[in-house]
């Protein structure tokens, strides 16, 4: 299967949780699309190493951050993967655009974790999004820290 065929899965993956959400305003899709990205970190850290999941979330925010220059928006700190400053730039930016931002670097880490564990973990990803819901998720202004390979070097030089 080539890259073109598993983007294709993974957008209709994403479809199928969109339309499951279907009823929720452009605002509460951008909150959902965050909540999707905290799950999908925190399933495949079931799986895989901090450090391999820190350097694979690491590499898909740089890279998205070329063609979604709202990503910069994300901030990687020493504890983890923020969306604070993101979300506060909601009432600046078009909706689409951020939402649109937000389905490409799910896409991209759907595409890199896949990659790297020959498709194992897709699946589990998959239904993990698919848990993702607006009843099921509370919206906090500050959401859980992703870890990133930054904090993990500082806890292995200590």
């Amino acid at each position: 299967m080539n890259r073109r065929q598993r983007n294709e899965l993974h957008v209709v993956q994403i479809e199928l949780w969109k339309k499951k959400n279907a009823n929720f305003s452009s605002d509460q899709m951008i909150h959902l699309f965050v909540n999707a990205i905290q799950a999908v970190h925190k399933r495949s850290l079931s799986t895989l190493s901090n450090v391999t999941v820190s350097a694979v979330i690491d590499r898909t925010l740089h890279e998205c951050k070329e063609k979604f220059p709202l990503l910069s928006k994300i901030s990687i700190e020493p504890e983890g993967l923020h969306f604070n400053h993101f979300l506060d730039q909601m009432p600046r930016v078009e909706q689409q655009e951020a939402q649109d931002s937000l389905e490409y670097l799910l896409i991209e880490l759907f595409e890199i974790f896949g990659k790297i564990t020959a498709e194992i973990l897709t699946k589990y990803l998959y239904q993990e999004l698919m848990t993702v819901t607006y009843e099921g998720a509370k919206i906090k202004s500050e959401l859980p820290a992703v870890p990133s390979s930054k904090s993990v070097k500082n806890r292995e030089k200590k």
